[in-house]
């Protein structure tokens, strides 16, 4: 009975070792295989029961698919969950950038605007000043003019009052006297009273000094000249006041004119300015505004950049590990076809 045993158990040792070995050739050279071929073959040389070592690799043959389908349920979902974020990305990536090319379009017409309004600006004051200059200019030849009319009129009204003087006393004298009236002394005062307020060249003057004799015919004269006299004086003078008052209108036309001028380059100024600090403001933001953009967009950029990698990588080795688990696989049904194919054997 002894030796019966001896005999069941070297036939024993002896298939296990054949089915072992067939395993080997089948199967390629690597650390896994080689594992589980060991793994068999301790088992069965051990006593172990060839429907459980069965089990055992059927068990091993559902975890792995088990495995693979979680794998494959989980690969589903995260290659879904990055082509999502990339496209997401690459969304906000071109919009960005087509918000970096607005507000850089905006940035250029910005600039020439702030320009432009600066130019305008400028010559707007400058406007400003030259009506203010030319006011200033206007109101003081006035005043010179109001002065010196002021002064002839003053001179005029002395010469017209000496010789009306001088009329006056001359009629008067005539009316008195007959004859040869005027004394030396007399005619010698008169003579100079009438260079001193008509001139020393001036023919009535001169009449007066050349007159040997002043009688009431020349008396006559020289009064008649006197009253031609005055009255061109007054003629002058009020021409003189026609001329002033149309002066006067012309200029306070001149100061109306320019007063208006004026108010609407103020308002202009006013307004282009508003509209410049508008402009200078907007630059700012967005320029502020371009400095966030170039910096979301780098953000962005690399966000993307990390995310198609992280998708590469992740696939890469969700690939191998699906080409090592269909590997795993194929080495345990061969095994398992195996075993099965000679349970039989093993079992005597």
């Amino acid at each position: 009975m002894k030796l019966l045993l001896l005999l069941l158990v070297g036939a024993l040792a002896t298939e296990t070792q054949f089915i072992t070995e067939q395993l080997r050739m089948k199967l390629p050279q690597n650390e896994y295989n080689a594992q589980i071929v060991d793994m068999l073959e301790l088992s069965l040389q051990q006593g172990g029961k060839i429907d459980s070592v069965i089990s055992l690799l059927q068990k091993m043959l559902d975890d792995l698919n088990g495995e693979q389908t979680v794998s494959n349920q989980e690969h589903s979902q995260r290659i879904t969950q990055y082509t999502n974020n990339i496209e997401n990305l690459e969304n906000n990536l071109a919009s960005l950038q087509s918000e970096v090319q607005t507000n850089n379009q905006q940035l250029t017409e910005l600039s020439s605007q702030i320009s432009s309004l600066t130019q305008s600006s400028v010559s707007l004051k400058k406007q400003l000043n030259n009506v203010n200059s030319r006011e200033e200019t206007i109101r003081a030849s006035r005043q010179q003019e109001i002065e010196l009319k002021q002064k002839r009129q003053a001179a005029g009204d002395k010469i017209l009052a000496a010789i009306q003087l001088i009329h006056d006393k001359l009629v008067q004298t005539v009316l008195n006297e007959q004859g040869s009236f005027l004394e030396v002394e007399d005619k010698k005062i008169l003579t100079q009273q009438l260079k001193d307020e008509l001139g020393e060249r001036h023919p009535i003057a001169l009449m007066v000094a050349l007159t040997t004799e002043f009688d009431q015919e020349t008396a006559k004269k020289v009064i008649q000249k006197l009253e031609d006299i005055i009255e061109s004086i007054k003629d002058s003078e009020g021409k003189s006041a026609e001329n002033e008052t149309q002066a006067n209108a012309n200029y306070q036309a001149i100061l109306r004119e320019l007063t208006s001028i004026r108010d609407k380059l103020a308002q202009e100024s006013q307004k282009t300015d508003s509209l410049l600090k508008t402009k200078q403001n907007d630059f700012v933001i967005a320029k502020r505004r371009s400095g966030q953009l170039v910096k979301d967009q780098d953000n962005t950029e690399l966000l993307l950049q990390t995310n198609r990698v992280q998708k590469d990588q992740y696939d890469a080795n969700y690939n191998s590990n699906t080409q090592k688990r269909e590997s795993q696989v194929g080495t345990l049904k061969q095994a398992h076809q195996l075993l099965v194919e000679n349970a039989d054997k093993l079992r005597k």
